[in-house]
């Protein structure tokens, strides 16, 4: 099993499956949650993930002490976007767009 890793954070869990199994295919390991929250966060690094999607969430404030979290670490892996929250992440969370992209959905 690969030891790359990449964060899903989706509450849609049937999507988060697919994207599971498509990362698996191409030997990457995912760590599924549906909310931030789900996340110990002083038991991890930023550096800990390669990457980082985010899909649905119903938690704002969750998502913002993630974001905050993360952002801690100026070399803190990419986030992926979906589409119709791309907008609200980049604005709410106040991330670079360099930083945090669009995921062309469906895969």
């Amino acid at each position: 099993m690969s030891e790359s890793k990449i964060l899903v954070i989706d509450a849609d869990t049937q999507r988060s499956e697919i994207l599971r199994s498509i990362l698996q295919f191409i030997d990457w390991r995912s760590v599924l949650v549906s909310d931030a929250s789900e996340l110990t966060l002083a038991d991890h690094t930023p550096q800990d993930w390669a990457a980082v999607v985010l899909g649905r969430f119903e938690d704002w404030d969750s998502l913002k002490r993630f974001a905050d979290w993360l952002k801690r670490d100026h070399y803190h892996p990419p986030l992926l976007v979906l589409p119709e929250f791309y907008e609200q992440v980049v604005q709410r969370m106040e991330f670079d767009r360099l930083a945090c992209m669009p995921l062309d959905y469906p895969f």
